[in-house]
């Protein structure tokens, strides 16, 4: 005879379609003067390289306008972004640079302030 008082499980099992479309990262990078009577910010006008963070290795590169706003296209990631110039040598260090994570079907905004006259 088969045990009734036994409690059942049902399982139900969706799948969730993958998100359709561009995706990417926007945003703009600008040069902040902190010291100084002269503190002020400016555009970063010049290349960006884009890095895949688990890796550290370079994707892509991108220039930013005159005002210093980007679009990019990158497939979904963790990456980094390192002005191309040279000009900022702490900024190529993983430790002190932002994460842009980059989900799937939409595009990410990381704006990137560049610190100038700062003790590094």
């Amino acid at each position: 005879m088969e045990d009734q008082s036994a409690p059942s499980i049902a399982i139900a099992t969706t799948t969730t379609p993958a998100p359709r479309g561009p995706s990417g990262a926007y945003g703009r990078v600008i040069v902040s003067y902190t010291m100084g009577p002269t503190a002020s910010t400016r555009p970063y006008v010049g290349e960006v390289i884009v890095k895949i963070r688990s890796t550290n290795t370079e994707y892509t590169r991108f220039r930013t306008d005159a005002q210093g706003n980007y679009r990019i296209s990158l497939p979904a990631n963790t990456y980094y972004l390192v002005p191309a110039d040279g000009s900022w040598p702490w900024a190529t260090n993983p430790k002190y640079t932002r994460d842009v994570v980059v989900k799937a079907g939409a595009y990410t905004k990381v704006d990137l302030t560049l610190i100038a006259n700062a003790v590094q």
